[in-house]
């Protein structure tokens, strides 16, 4: 799914736009995004100092949903250069995940679609948050 509308880190109301490689939307009550979570912390650590991982307000995380029209979360988007270029629902391998930021970054052929469990997502149930990665040379 490729979005026309570029998006960048929530420090952008600020004046000060940083690339976002992934937007992740959750609901930390949720199975799967508690394992998006434990993901993301390992790939973060693993890459440190290259990547950076930073909540986003929950007001933020909202408005991003319905930006998106995100259906299921995890909700998890990719983008390069600020432009989305990949779009995925559900609880995806830490490995998958990673070949996904690897592509993101670095470019090359796509690897296959992010699969894994998720749940409906519904703003008046669910306590909608987020996580964005980005590259530490950026920030």
């Amino acid at each position: 799914m490729t979005f026309a509308t570029p998006f960048t880190s929530p420090a952008a109301s600020t004046g000060s736009a940083h690339s976002v490689e992934l937007l992740v939307l959750l609901d930390p009550k949720c199975l799967y995004s508690r394992s998006i979570i434990d993901s993301l912390n390992r790939i973060v650590a693993e890459r440190r100092p290259h990547l950076q991982l930073d909540p986003i307000v929950t007001s933020l995380a909202a408005s991003l949903a319905r930006r998106y029209r995100v259906s299921r979360i995890p909700a998890l988007i990719f983008s390069r250069a600020g432009r989305p270029i990949g779009y995925f629902a559900g609880a995806a391998s830490q490995s998958s995940i990673g070949a996904w930021l690897d592509y993101t970054l670095h470019g090359g052929v796509a690897p296959p679609a992010l699969q894994g469990p998720s749940q409906p997502y519904c703003p008046t149930l669910c306590n909608a948050t987020g996580l964005i990665v980005t590259p530490e040379a950026i920030l």
